[in-house]
């Protein structure tokens, strides 16, 4: 994450709940959160019924997702965290999927990121009832400075044209 003042970037466009700070933040979208399951159409059988039947379950972490060991849930209106011990780990959203693709357990990522494969049938989501709210998506830019008319129409361009609501 980097300080846009200190280092003299114009804008940045942020997923998740933002701390407080001197940047002015416009909601472009939202992420679903990574509180679901993907798993191949080949598991069906196996398929996870609650969040804690997790654990019985072949996992594959993907590590940009790796905040730590629990995968988290909400079950009747609490978070609750279930431990797993991934089979397989990358820091490749596209090796997890392809793994989960091919029967190598459940595998967490971003709405955006499985949308081929959701989309050509080749995984399918698990837990939806179970995932965590949705992440809004920022364009972020300092106060302490103008906006150029280019980051100004950018920004407005984005808030127009483009959908950014993944899930």
């Amino acid at each position: 994450m980097v300080n846009l003042v200190e280092d003299g970037v114009d804008l940045a466009v942020r997923i998740g709940h933002l701390p407080d700070s001197t940047l002015v933040a416009r909601q472009v979208g939202e992420m679903r959160a990574a509180g679901r399951g993907l798993q191949g159409l080949s598991q069906t059988a196996r398929r996870a019924k609650d969040a804690a039947g997790i654990a019985a379950h072949d996992t594959i972490q993907f590590g940009a997702m790796a905040a730590g060991p629990d995968w988290r849930f909400v079950e009747d209106g609490h978070e609750i965290r279930i431990a797993v011990t991934p089979r397989f780990s990358s820091n490749s959203s596209d090796a997890a999927i392809h793994y989960a693709e091919q029967g190598g357990g459940l595998t967490r990522v971003m709405a955006y990121q499985a949308a081929a494969s959701l989309k050509a049938k080749r995984v399918q989501i698990v837990l939806e009832k179970f995932e965590l709210p949705a992440l809004p998506i920022h364009i972020v830019y300092p106060t302490s400075r103008l906006l150029s008319a280019k980051v100004r129409t950018f920004i407005d361009l984005v808030a127009e044209t483009v959908d950014w609501h993944f899930g």
